[in-house]
């Protein structure tokens, strides 16, 4: 099976288990109630009468490598999130060589992660799963509901405890994976930055995700880049670099 056929599946799948939006808007009384700083970012990040939002597609370009030393290669994805369940789904082409593009899925789903790349159609290049995977693509989608913002109120598999006036740790129970991310917050309400520890090969490392470029998405500010960083003890490996081209949301049936 080609990677181009699971991620139709996969997306099928993720849409049709996702729970219906709620009809109901969410009162600023819900957001006053939560702690500093999250009730800042919520206030910042969505206008006064919002609806929860089930589903987010992203379309992007961007940069990845998979060493320090090696250049940048450029990317094209498209990327999926749901609320509830938390689910996440990428696929991206990138042009490792001018005449050799990979494919790479990246999925959390039902519990399980999964990172795969072909070259070719069935060339497998990487194919990985496994508890390590499932609690690294799980920290990867919490961190990627910037892009949708109201998956973020406490809920069932999401609690937070304010550490102070700038950040909150967010405590991830999902599908038997117990796992935190610290999500730091600007003055003005923007999550500039989340940090945790995240499985590389078998070995827990600090890893960051950050955000910038905020922008307005019919109502609610969103950021338009998110890089990604391996804090290891011989310095920082940023290895992928994410840029907003096109936001989908609340769409009953979204485009295939």
């Amino acid at each position: 099976m080609t990677i181009k056929t699971q991620y139709s599946k996969d997306k099928k799948t993720i849409l049709e288990q996702s729970k219906e939006i709620s009809e109901n808007f969410i009162e600023p009384a819900k957001i006053d109630s939560l702690p500093e700083p999250l009730s800042r970012y919520f206030h910042y990040v969505l206008p006064e009468q919002k609806r929860p939002i089930n589903w987010v597609k992203i379309e992007q370009t961007g940069w990845f490598r998979t060493d320090p030393k090696q250049n940048w290669k450029p990317l094209k994805g498209e990327e999926y999130l749901t609320a509830d369940p938390p689910s996440l789904l990428w696929l991206a082409k990138i042009k490792f060589l001018p005449f050799l593009n990979i494919t790479v899925k990246d999925t959390y789903l039902n519990g399980k992660g999964h990172v795969w790349g072909q070259i070719l159609p069935k060339i497998n290049v990487v194919n990985m799963e496994g508890e390590n995977i499932n609690q690294g693509a799980l920290i990867r989608c919490i961190a990627e509901m910037v892009w949708c913002p109201t998956a973020l109120f406490p809920s069932h598999y999401l609690k937070w405890e304010a550490i102070d006036e700038n950040s909150a740790q967010a405590i991830i129970t999902h599908q038997g994976i117990e796992t935190q991310a610290q999500f730091f917050i600007n003055s003005t309400g923007q999550i500039t930055e989340i940090r945790a520890r995240r499985y590389k090969d078998d070995t827990l490392q600090p890893w960051s995700g950050k955000c910038r470029g905020y922008q307005d998405y019919d109502g609610i500010k969103l950021p338009t880049d998110l890089e990604a960083v391996w804090n290891l003890p011989n310095g920082d490996f940023s290895y992928a670099k994410l840029q907003v081209t096109n936001i989908e949301f609340n769409r009953t049936s979204p485009e295939s």
